[in-house]
């Protein structure tokens, strides 16, 4: 987490230093597609490039979360369908004043295409074993639809340097808020120590106290998807440098989603065999 931090800050400072007013363009960002259901119709066509195809006729309905629940629940969340019915979906969206739907661009890539929505339709279209409904690892699929989160920001049609730094930032973020969850639940912090940490990254102290309510109540949530991601990174980084121009994104992808939610300990051995598979053509 530290290195991904440091490395990722660095990143951001090279980007900034390049192009000098992307911060304040950051700070005026505005996506192309602001309402919702054109946001998933776009997704749903743009990642065809790099990603392994869904059948036509999968759908994706967006319903609201009530008004009782809005306080409590996240800007938007997806709905694992019935097996038997997995090609009917529902993302559920939240109208709480706190969240600006028209900014929603990633976290709708993140619950819909190509996150969590696409991930659970193209394995359940592989017809796993009826086991592999009930096997689930958090880093995997949180992880994943992270990944497709920030794979958005590419596609978004946003300037491309701020999306870069989008990028970089929200990784950053996710670090600190991953060595904070390591920091109450493993090691101890307590709140004036947490606090101490995450004033470094200019967090108030009523900001601090919401992150540490939030690691008490959830502890090690934050790391199914920092740790997911950059675990699913460092897979990509493997195979490209071991493939080179063998390398294909949609192949990795497709790979990947082929395997189903599984520990990256298991995974990385089966990335061993797929990349021997494609160096000597058999595949």
């Amino acid at each position: 987490l530290s290195n991904a931090l440091s490395e990722t800050q660095q990143e951001m400072a090279k980007i900034m230093t390049v192009s000098p007013d992307v911060y304040y363009k950051a700070q005026e960002l505005e996506y192309p597609y602001k309402e919702p259901e054109k946001a998933i119709n776009y997704l749903k066509d743009a990642i065809k490039k790099d990603f392994p195809a869904l059948a036509d006729d999968i759908k994706c309905e967006i319903k609201y979360v009530d008004k009782s629940l809005e306080e409590s629940l996240s800007p938007a969340f997806y709905l694992t369908p019935a097996l038997d019915a997995y090609k009917d979906n529902v993302v559920y969206l939240n109208k709480n004043e706190r969240y600006d739907l028209s900014e929603a661009f990633p976290t709708i890539a993140h619950e819909s295409y190509p996150g969590h929505l696409y991930q659970n339709c193209y394995f359940q279209s592989l017809n796993p074993a009826p086991v592999r409904s009930v096997i689930n690892s958090g880093g995997y699929s949180e992880g994943w639809a992270t990944y497709a989160e920030l794979y958005s920001y590419g596609i978004s049609g946003i300037d491309k340097d701020v999306a870069e730094l989008m990028v970089q930032n929200t990784i950053a973020t996710l670090c600190v808020y991953g060595k904070a969850d390591v920091g109450v639940n493993y090691l101890g912090w307590d709140f004036k120590k947490l606090q101490e940490f995450l004033s470094d990254y200019g967090f108030s102290k009523s900001q601090s106290r919401t992150v540490f309510d939030s690691m008490v109540a959830e502890p090690a949530n934050y790391l199914q998807y920092t740790l997911g991601y950059l675990e699913i990174e460092e897979l990509k980084k493997e195979a490209m440098n071991k493939l080179g121009d063998k390398f294909k994104l949609a192949e990795f992808h497709k790979f990947f989603l082929s395997i189903g939610a599984a520990p990256f300990s298991v995974i990385e051995d089966y990335l061993g065999k797929w990349i021997e598979e494609i160096q000597n053509g058999t595949i």
